[in-house]
C-alpha cells in the first residue's frame, strides 16, 4: 500500500462556522452530525463539518462564528448507498449541486469545460498532490461530466514541472478519449481562471458557454455524485523557508489556522503569509479560520524594504500579464482605475519587479477593503 502524500488534519477540537445573520436550524447545547445543515440563508448553506456540541457564537477578528466542538466521532443521520456517477440526468446533476450549494454560478448548458489542474500559486503543491493521490477519482468524475452534460470539448491544464504526476496521467489517460490534456509551464499566471480559459478557449468553440471547475470542485462533485454529501473539507499548502517540507493537508473547513500551527510546533507567528508569496497577504495573527479561499499557508522570513519614490520606470507595466497599468491603476480612483482593478487578477508580478520596492499589491488590497 503507497504512503499518502496528503496529510489528514481532521481532528481539531473545535471547528468555526461563518455566521452571516443567517437562518439558524441549531440551538446552543445542541448535538449536531457531520454533513447536517445548520444555517442557510437566499444564497448559501452551512454544513456542520463534524459532529459534535454547538457552544454557541464567537467573534474573531469581527466576524461572527458558530463554534461545535467536535466529538471526533463524525456520526451521520443516514448514509445514502453509493451510485454510479455517470446515471445522472442534467437536471439532477444541477439540482443536487443546488441542494447541497457546491458550487457558484454552475451552469449546466455549457458545452466546454475547463478543469485546473494549475495551482494559482506557483510555490503551492496542492493540486499536483491531489492529481496523483486521486487519479482515477479525478479522471472518472470529469469523464462522468462530459457524459451528463453533453459537453463537446473537455481541457485539463497541468503543470509540466512534474514528471511523475505527468507519467501517472498519461498512463490512465488512454481510456478517457474525450479529456484533453494540456500541459503548462507553472509560472505565476497560468493558474489563473480567467487567464487559462482565454488560452484554452481562443478559437471556434468560445461561442460555446464554458464551465471552469479546479480539482478540488472536481472532487468536492465526486463526493457528490457517489455519496450524495456536502462539501466539509479542503485542501492547502503548508510550507515557507522556515519551514523543513512542504505539506498538503486535509483539513475541515472552519478549521483555526492556530490549531494548525500548534499540531506543527510552529512559533513564528509574525511570518505567516496566505495565498502565495507573490500575491499573497501577511497576517500576524493565527486566530484565522480557514475557509474555501485559502489556498497556502507559508511560515516565510519575511525581508523587510524600504520604499522609495516611484521613478516611473514603467517595468509594472511591461510585465503585467493583463496589459494594465498597475502604478495607475494603485495610486488613482477615477474611472480609468476603477476598469483597471476589474481586469486585474492580483499575481503580484508588479511588486516583484518594482525596483522602488513598492507593494502594489498590498496597495491594492488596501483599496478593495474601502
Amino acid at each position: 500500500m503507497k504512503e499518502s502524500n496528503i496529510t489528514n488534519l481532521l481532528t481539531t477540537d473545535y471547528i468555526y462556522l461563518p455566521y452571516n445573520n443567517m437562518n439558524l436550524l441549531i440551538k446552543d447545547g445542541e448535538y449536531v452530525y457531520k454533513n447536517d445543515l445548520i444555517m442557510y440563508n437566499e444564497t448559501n448553506k452551512i454544513y456542520s463539518t463534524v459532529s459534535g456540541k454547538v457552544l454557541g457564537l464567537t467573534n474573531i477578528q469581527n466576524k461572527k462564528y458558530i463554534v461545535i466542538e467536535n466529538d471526533y466521532k463524525d456520526k451521520i443521520k443516514k448514509r445514502t448507498n453509493k451510485k454510479n456517477i455517470n446515471n445522472y440526468t442534467k437536471e439532477e446533476l444541477y439540482n443536487l449541486i443546488k441542494e447541497y450549494n457546491i458550487l457558484d454560478n454552475f451552469d449546466i448548458k455549457s458545452k466546454v469545460l475547463v478543469i485546473n489542474g494549475i495551482d494559482k500559486f506557483n510555490q503551492d503543491i496542492t493540486y499536483n498532490t491531489l492529481i496523483k493521490e486521486y487519479t482515477t477519482i479525478i479522471l472518472d468524475c470529469i469523464d462522468a461530466l462530459i457524459e451528463i452534460m453533453g459537453i463537446k470539448k473537455c481541457f485539463f491544464a497541468v503543470s509540466n514541472n512534474d514528471s511523475e504526476c505527468i507519467n501517472i496521467l498519461v498512463n490512465n489517460m488512454g481510456t478517457y478519449p474525450k479529456i484533453d490534456l494540456k500541459l503548462y509551464n507553472n509560472d505565476n499566471i497560468i493558474g489563473n481562471k480567467k487567464i487559462l480559459i482565454n488560452k484554452l478557449t481562443n478559437y471556434k468553440n468560445k461561442n460555446y458557454n464554458i464551465q471552469y471547475l479546479n480539482i478540488i470542485d472536481v472532487i468536492n462533485l465526486y463526493n457528490l455524485l457517489k455519496k450524495h454529501i456536502p462539501n466539509t473539507t479542503t485542501y492547502i499548502t503548508l510550507a515557507g523557508n522556515l519551514l523543513n517540507y512542504k505539506k498538503v493537508l486535509h483539513i475541515n473547513l472552519g478549521t483555526n489556522l492556530y490549531d494548525i500551527l500548534k499540531e506543527y510546533n510552529i512559533n513564528d507567528l509574525d511570518n505567516m503569509i496566505i495565498n502565495g508569496l507573490l500575491s499573497g497577504k501577511k497576517i500576524t495573527n493565527p486566530n484565522f479560520i480557514i475557509d474555501n479561499n485559502i489556498k497556502s499557508v507559508y511560515i516565510e522570513k519575511i525581508e523587510e524594504y524600504k520604499e522609495i519614490e516611484c521613478i516611473n520606470c514603467g517595468l509594472c507595466t511591461n510585465i503585467c500579464p493583463v496589459n494594465i497599468n498597475p502604478k495607475y491603476m494603485y495610486f488613482n480612483d477615477d474611472k480609468k482605475s476603477k476598469k483597471y482593478k476589474e481586469e486585474c487578477i492580483n499575481c503580484g508580478m508588479c511588486s516583484y519587479i518594482c525596483p522602488s520596492k513598492i507593494n502594489l499589491t498590498e496597495r491594492g488590497n488596501k483599496f478593495d477593503k474601502k
